[in-house]
């Protein structure tokens, strides 16, 4: 199956049967671009989930490989080596929420809305979505850096280098931002070579490390100081309040001496 002729499968499953209420998905495929490997992810209100039945329901997806459930995801890899996901939501709130956050973030196309209930936000709207968004960002890279940061103290080198690419992605989400770069799939690391500013991927190469205790340091460092540039430029804009005595109290884990 095709990745033109999957995606429009789903959409006319979705119209036949009337079990799907609105759906909208988005990848590669929805700002024409052709990747032959392209995921697609759909998202799908329904009605009743108790009346619902996933597995029968994309059991009309031929030919599946494999499909499994993942953090209440359904997962379908099909025979060509194509993969899908499909979230499924039985309120709206939820939903719209994520149509919101999707439509200002990703190229999004729209596919299913039999209830008119989805619309495009408005600028107030997306404000509002993004400066939570921002906000949630900010605190992860702050969560992920001290607990990463803390395991290097402990000599876990390890565990501290695979938490440094959690701070990572937090911070290539708000440089997407800040570089005005959406994404088109939810991947934030796709097509960042060319998204991203020269200046911003210099700063992104300086936080990865190998597994080297002055390496992993190294980017801890360079991951600081580049969360805390982009917080001094897009906190006063998106209201984004994180106490200064905090901040100052976590900067100075930096000082600690690489563990031998």
């Amino acid at each position: 199956m095709s990745l033109g002729h999957r995606y429009t499968s789903v959409k006319h499953m979705a119209e036949k049967d009337g079990a799907i209420e609105a759906m909208f998905m988005y990848d590669m495929f929805t700002s024409n671009k052709t990747r032959h490997w392209a995921d697609c992810k759909f998202h799908l209100l329904v009605p009743n989930m108790n009346d619902f039945s996933k597995h029968d329901w994309l059991g009309q997806l031929s030919p599946v490989a494999l499909q499994y459930e993942e953090n209440g995801k359904t997962v379908v890899l099909f025979e060509h080596l194509g993969r899908a996901e499909f979230h499924f939501y039985d309120q709206h709130e939820p939903f719209i929420g994520k149509y919101v956050s999707m439509k200002r973030s990703f190229n999004l196309s729209l596919q299913y809305d039999n209830l008119g209930i989805l619309s495009l936000p408005s600028e107030a709207e997306k404000h509002s979505v993004l400066s939570k968004d921002i906000q949630l960002l900010f605190y992860q890279w702050i969560d992920s850096w001290i607990v990463g940061m803390r395991s290097f103290q402990y000599g876990e080198h390890a565990r501290s280098m695979a938490i440094l690419c959690d701070v990572r992605a937090s911070l290539v989400q708000i440089a997407r931002i800040l570089n005005q770069a959406t994404i088109d799939g939810e991947d934030p690391y796709q097509n960042i070579e060319k998204d991203l500013t020269d200046a911003s991927y210099t700063r992104l190469r300086a936080t990865t490390a190998r597994l080297q205790p002055e390496e992993i340091r190294a980017g801890y460092i360079a991951s600081w100081r580049w969360g805390k540039d982009m917080f001094t430029a897009m906190a006063p804009l998106y209201n984004v309040i994180i106490d200064p005595t905090f901040m100052k109290k976590t900067e100075c884990m930096m000082n600690v001496k690489t563990p031998q």
